[in-house]
């Protein structure tokens, strides 16, 4: 039954409506049979049935097996003891489809969830650098870089994107231009010492939004799994760490995991 409590239709046309839905969808009779039937045209029926859905009369479910349930979502978040999750389908696709699926709807979730006057923070990472491509228009806000960037092959978007940011009404930006590894603590505490660097650094401290991405400690996983050596890996492995923030290793309490090319 339809859930209009005022239907605009008459109860004779209702009524036709409702037996060309049932001999259409329920038993699978072709549009020139029910044209017989009713003493109708085939294009008369194709309009009818077309009228069926858009009153209500008829309703189509579709079951996507690439769909997922919001069940799950809740589910997670409750696991995780957190207010939302959003779950990404990349079964049976491309590592390179994968991160755009992800950056897509990093990029969605960012933009329902700023608002004007906010300070936002994006760290960089393969899928995030990816993602920037695709990052939405946003409110007057502040945009802060949160971290360099690796020299990877096609990588290199997003600090680019949030420099081109600086230009559009409204949005202030503080990037850093700098690499995400160097060889010496020195030079990492001389970068960090730079004005520009210090102010994104300092702002960093008062966000409202944080756009990070979460890598396993594993190769493949993550961005600073093939710029660190064996001994530095295993090292890590051997303090605990399971993952990676932008070039942060945690264990699987959350808590930081320091080795001599994270600690700076």
């Amino acid at each position: 039954m339809p859930e209009r409590t005022t239907p605009r239709l008459a109860r004779d046309q209702w009524i036709l409506l409702a037996d060309l839905a049932r001999g259409y969808y329920v038993d699978d009779r072709s549009k020139v049979e029910l044209a017989d039937r009713f003493g109708l045209s085939r294009f008369q029926v194709a309009k009818l049935l077309r009228t069926a859905r858009d009153e209500g009369v008829v309703s189509i479910d579709i079951r996507d097996p690439r769909s997922w349930s919001p069940h799950l979502h809740e589910g997670l978040a409750e696991a995780l003891g957190i207010d939302r999750v959003q779950v990404v389908d990349i079964e049976d696709v491309s590592d390179e489809q994968a991160t755009a699926r992800v950056g897509s709807a990093v990029m969605q979730a960012l933009k329902e969830t700023v608002r004007a006057g906010d300070t936002v923070g994006i760290s960089w990472s393969r899928t995030l650098d990816a993602a920037a491509r695709s990052l939405p228009e946003l409110p007057p806000c502040v945009i802060v870089q949160l971290a360099g960037a690796l020299q990877l092959p096609g990588a290199g978007t997003l600090p680019q994107v949030i420099q081109n940011l600086g230009s559009a009404p409204g949005i202030t930006t503080l990037p850093i231009h700098a690499p995400l590894l160097v060889d010496r603590a020195s030079t990492a505490s001389d970068l960090r010492g730079q004005p520009e660097i210090k102010e994104a650094l300092d702002r960093a401290d008062s966000l409202d939004v944080a756009v990070v991405a979460i890598g396993g400690w594993l190769p493949g996983e993550s961005s600073i799994w093939e710029k660190t050596g064996d001994g530095e890996r295993e090292q890590a492995r051997a303090s605990g760490a399971v993952g990676e923030i932008s070039g942060r290793l945690f264990d699987s309490a959350g808590r930081p995991v320091v080795t001599p090319s994270t600690s700076a």
